[in-house]
């Protein structure tokens, strides 16, 4: 993960790099950065005493096959479908060529409620259709694909519906790095691989492809064009955007937020909520959002505008200056290797990881902490696990409650010998005096 960062962070050193390269001292920033987080990865590790390694089966009892659970994630997923459904038809995609409508997204300046005329169904659609979706994708993932491979494919959906509104590839970006972590936990487990799953993978980088290639018209070298511009160019010009701020004394970047650009959808409630009261706040997100949207000239050798790029990097400046990377770089390793060490012990962490990871891969290119989806699907969580707790929304098998009780709180059960009964469900084992009872 780290590896993947160092080798933008050269490349963007390059000439293939269309942006002004970064300057030494924002260098030496994504290092500290990229330091904090091995860090704080090491320290995890090495002073998180975890359970003994109990492998694919720690989430033996976790009942994906409850009807609870079941209208949880299809209930929500269908509703999603419906609100994003909704949304298209209002804003005209299903009337609109596909060319003009990319123009009416991506060209014209686009006000709160102007793209299907009700300001509330567009706060909606990015509100609830795709955090909500991401979500949905984490438990399933945590729980196991097979018993829910309906819902997954309609969160896929989903995601495809969400780009397709807004016309942004993002949540394809995110798709990719959700199916190749989940893939990687699962070699990493021993447990064979669906070839459904890695048609899965194809088909998100043939979509992302596609989408790139798109913006370049039908020229001879389209698909080069989209690669430089939306894969290479896209994993550089954050960099660049960072320095370009770093050394601008106006800028944004040198008021420090404090941690509240950090807390990112968490503040943006608090900014809604004063809203209603009558209280003039702006969160600190917000701020960032708004003043990074301005385009700053950064091209190598021509006049080249670029905006919306903060990195990682950005965020924690602005909390903290050069402690807030640390911290901040410390923190987010931190999480990671928790999550790491409890993929298979608890869903709640496997949900966490799949989250932080992905998001992580993608942070030289937006910030994700400052994004709706990332403190959304952290409180989606959270909410969904204390509710297994105080309400036992899923309850263990009939029979399993005494012997499983830790399943309801989202961790291991205590009893660790299991056998596999297919690739992503497994049971206990009988004792052998069990077995000659029934015999």
């Amino acid at each position: 993960m780290i590896g993947w960062w160092l080798l933008w962070l050269a490349v963007s050193q390059t000439t293939v790099n269309i942006a002004v390269p970064p300057s030494p001292m924002a260098v030496l920033h994504f290092v500290l950065l990229l330091s904090a987080f091995a860090a704080g990865f090491a320290f995890t590790r090495l002073t998180y005493r975890a359970p003994a390694s109990i492998g694919r089966n720690g989430i033996v009892a976790l009942p994906a096959g409850t009807k609870k659970l079941q209208w949880i994630v299809y209930g929500l997923g269908l509703l999603a479908t419906l609100l994003l459904l909704v949304s298209l038809q209002r804003s005209g995609a299903f009337t609109t060529s596909f060319l003009d409508y990319f123009a009416k997204l991506r060209m014209d300046t686009q006000e709160d409620g102007a793209l299907t005329g009700i300001k509330t169904l567009d706060t909606l659609s990015k509100l609830f259709g795709f955090p909500v979706s991401y979500g949905l994708i984490l438990l399933i993932l945590a729980f196991g694909v097979r018993s829910f491979r309906l819902g997954l494919a309609i969160c896929v959906l989903n995601f495809g519906l969400f780009c397709y509104l807004w016309q942004v590839n993002y949540p394809i970006i995110h798709l990719f790095w959700l199916t190749f972590f989940y893939l990687v936990s699962r070699f990493v487990d021993g447990a064979p691989i669906d070839r459904r799953v890695l048609t899965g993978l194809a088909l998100a980088c043939g979509l992302l492809v596609l989408s790139a290639m798109n913006r370049f018209g039908s020229e001879d070298d389209q698909l080069f064009g989209a690669v430089q511009h939306y894969v290479v160019g896209y994993h550089l010009i954050g960099f660049s955007f960072y320095d370009f701020q770093l050394a601008d004394p106006n800028s944004i970047l040198h008021t420090h937020s404090f941690g509240r650009s950090s807390l990112g959808f968490l503040d943006q409630l608090v900014e809604h909520a004063s809203r209603v009261i009558g209280v003039d706040y702006v969160a600190a997100s917000s701020e960032n959002s708004n003043y990074n949207d301005t385009a700053v000239s950064i091209g190598a050798t021509q006049a080249l505008e670029f905006n919306a790029f903060g990195t990682l990097a950005f965020t924690f400046y602005r909390d903290l200056g050069v402690i807030g990377i640390a911290l901040g770089g410390f923190l987010y390793g931190g999480a990671i290797a928790y999550g790491l060490l409890n993929l298979r012990r608890s869903w709640m962490a496997a949900g966490m990881f799949y989250l932080l990871a992905s998001t992580w891969m993608m942070g030289m290119m937006v910030s994700p902490v400052e994004q709706t989806y990332f403190w959304f699907c952290l409180v989606f969580l959270a909410v969904v696990g204390l509710a297994s707790r105080r309400w036992s929304i899923f309850p263990p098998p009939r029979g399993r409650r005494a012997r499983f009780p830790s399943a309801l709180r989202g961790e291991a059960p205590v009893r660790q010998h299991a056998i596999p009964m297919d690739n992503d469900d497994y049971r206990p084992m009988q004792s052998a005096d069990k077995k000659h009872a029934h015999s």
